[in-house]
């Protein structure tokens, strides 16, 4: 049990100590091996685990979040070149270096790299070596429609390949991989090829009988949802002429199980519904459009309930309010407004208990979902409001971990609880990203100090991002909320976590770092020229909205007499403007005769004072 948060804590580290490193050209890149060993006291003996008893993947998936931790710890302003690259990954390829991989791609490293040095990455048999190399260049590319990217993609997406080409048989890991990274390589773009195949990978398995198919098939369903989200990302209807007119029917379809012809045979939604709902929602983010909101049904009438599966309202709500955005609101009021009225009903009328449990999880994932939209609404605002509503809802689900779990449905609902525990800490934390709140910290070490047989691998995995998320890059970034990191957010907190180390049945763990897409520096560094060093100087910043997202700043002007006078309007678009948001730093220069704030903090000294 111990080692299983063990083996969760690098996708958090990954946040926590994102870009704090600048790296010696000189030598490889650093990295923490993972440590198995634990103290028990009060003997303080040291215990190590026996990893003789796991399989030989067991371990795999957490050595790549550890490659990954390793390789978004250097800075953003670095100097790497391709020759670095080379120099770094090893020539016996292994997990690690494919996490390494795609942290070089999320850090735009990637890049750097000649196409010649691609043909050594793809070509290996580890399967976690392709997964961080294709999706590290599709997030370097991301956006260009790259033709020799899309070359090297095409390889991975059967549906590509020339009728009479051989199979490669990739595993359907690799493919999924392939899939979301051709979105991303196509982001925006509305390409109409491209879509038309996402579309039918959606519905690829819809008929097919679950028991012919390989393993983390529905993974591959979710993947082209998002892969189809990114393309047509935030375009709404704009989209439908390029790609398909009748593309958001179909996709209403394969979210709902309803056509306008008679089937023959029902849709199997455990496959088409999650891809087609996170592919409706991208689609139309933030376009306001009621009408296609309104069609994202969740419980008209008690009976739904037998027919809709309660995790599936988690993803319904988000998709309805991420396409109302503006609506969403940071206050109980509203999230209980997403409640279906005959809920509530049955939820107060004490002689309904023939579906109360039933009722109680689709009540707890509505909520969640809800919240998650709170978080993805206010992400990096540190707005009070949202973040006391968020933190009363996840308290009262902790207390709810307590309540009997007898019933094969009680134990569902606890099931229902401790995966929207994951929701609510992992949308508390977007609300504050890099502030480092003691509120949220205290909630997080309680869940983090729950080492029991009912949490799972997924469950520790939730906590560990969260506790990165709250100290981002040690304090010095946030998140942002542009479409793009909307989009990037929601695939790496997608909210089902994997049960296990080797878990990758209906999300790919590797898409779990996507969060770099909304990554935003949020620290300003005054820089003497003079002395050429950090110093402290008093500054004010005029903002909007009390938020300090770098586009919402109005100006940085200096405050004292003890440093030139220096303002900087922010409204204008220029290079040092762009400088500052980029970097944080800010240069300013000392008067003569004047001590700096280090010197004489409050300004009692002068030159002449011994």
């Amino acid at each position: 049990m111990l080692a299983q948060r063990t083996l969760s804590l690098a996708a958090g580290r990954a946040i926590y100590a994102y870009g704090t490193h600048v790296p010696d050209l000189t030598k490889a890149l650093p990295s923490e091996n993972i440590n198995l060993s634990a103290k028990i006291l009060p003997l303080r003996t040291v215990v190590t685990v026996d990893d003789s008893q796991w399989s030989k993947e067991f371990l795999h998936w957490p050595q790549f979040h550890n490659g990954v931790a390793a390789g978004l710890r250097i800075s953003p302003n670095n100097q790497c070149s391709d020759s670095w690259i080379d120099f770094c990954v090893p020539q016996e390829l292994d997990p690690q270096s494919g996490g390494i991989l795609l942290a070089l791609g999320l850090n735009g490293i990637l890049k750097k790299l000649p196409l010649v040095h691609w043909y050594r990455f793809v070509t290996q048999q580890c399967d976690l070596v392709n997964v961080g190399f294709i999706l590290g260049a599709a997030v370097a590319y991301r956006g260009t429609k790259d033709i020799k990217v899309t070359k090297v993609l095409s390889v991975y997406i059967p549906a590509l390949l020339p009728p009479e080409s051989a199979s490669f048989n990739h595993s359907n890991a690799i493919q999924a991989t392939g899939l979301l990274s051709m979105g991303l390589v196509y982001m925006h773009s509305c390409d109409r090829l491209m879509a038309s195949i996402m579309l039918r990978e959606i519905a690829k398995h819809a008929y097919t009988d679950p028991s012919t198919l390989d393993n983390d098939y529905e993974g591959c369903a979710l993947a082209a949802g998002f892969s189809l989200g990114f393309m047509t990302l935030g375009l709404g209807e704009n989209a439908l002429p390029v790609v398909d007119p009748q593309l958001r029917n179909k996709l209403h379809s394969l979210m709902t199980g309803r056509t306008s012809e008679e089937a023959t045979s029902s849709i199997n939604l455990d496959v088409t519904s999650p891809g087609a709902t996170v592919a409706l929602a991208l689609m139309y983010l933030k376009t306001e459009n009621s009408r296609v909101a309104e069609g994202i049904e969740l419980l008209e009438t008690r009976p739904y309930l037998n027919y809709v599966r309660p995790d599936f309202l988690l993803m319904r709500v988000v998709a309805k309010n991420l396409i109302m955005w503006s609506t969403i609101q940071p206050t109980s009021a509203w999230i209980d407004a997403q409640l279906p009225d005959f809920l509530n009903e049955d939820m107060a009328d004490e002689s309904a208990t023939l579906d109360a449990e039933v009722c109680k999880q689709a009540m707890i994932n509505i909520i969640c979902g809800a919240c998650l939209c709170i978080g993805l609404r206010f992400a990096g605002s540190k707005n009070p409001t949202a973040f006391q509503t968020l933190l009363q809802r996840l308290d009262a689900l902790i207390k709810d971990l307590n309540l009997p779990g007898t019933t094969p449905q009680q134990r569902v609902t606890k099931c229902a609880i401790r995966a929207g525990i994951d929701v609510l800490c992992t949308a508390a934390a977007m609300v504050m990203a890099g502030t480092g709140d003691r509120e949220l910290l205290q909630r997080l070490e309680q869940l983090h100090h729950r080492v029991t047989s009912d949490m799972a691998y997924g469950n520790h995995m939730a906590v560990s991002m969260s506790l990165g998320l709250l100290f981002m890059g040690l304090g010095g970034y946030t998140l942002t909320t542009s479409n793009e990191a909307i989009a990037g957010l929601l695939c790496a907190f997608y909210p089902f976590y994997p049960m296990t180390t080797e878990d990758n049945r209906y999300h790919l763990q590797a898409f779990r770092h996507l969060w770099m897409l909304a990554v935003d520096s949020r620290w300003l560094m005054p820089f003497d020229v003079g002395n050429k060093k950090p110093c402290r100087v008093p500054m004010k910043l005029e903002i909007y909205n009390d938020d300090g997202e770098g586009k919402l700043i109005k100006s940085i002007k200096l405050d004292g007499d003890r440093y030139w006078p220096l303002s900087v309007n922010m409204l204008h678009d220029g290079k040092y403007q762009n400088s500052i948001i980029k970097s944080g730093v800010i240069f300013v220069k000392r008067k003569d005769k004047k001590k700096s704030y280090e010197e004489d903090p409050y300004g009692k000294r002068n030159l002449t004072w011994k």
